[in-house]
């Protein structure tokens, strides 16, 4: 069952962006993404790209 009511908060923590970007179809609401500044495995530049696909989101 797919309902987007039963969504009230998304936690990011250190995604890829790759296959991600889905995110643009997650309607409004509180995320937070964190993500350390000294990542060695993904560069905190995918939280950001994330995000960006986030907020301008249509969704």
């Amino acid at each position: 069952m797919h309902d987007a009511n039963l969504i009230k908060v998304i936690a990011v923590v250190a995604p890829q962006v790759a296959d991600a970007l889905g995110i643009r179809n997650v309607p409004p609401g509180p995320v937070l993404f964190v993500h350390g500044d000294d990542d060695q495995c993904l560069p905190p530049m995918c939280s950001q790209e994330l995000k960006r696909h986030y907020d301008t989101s249509p969704a």
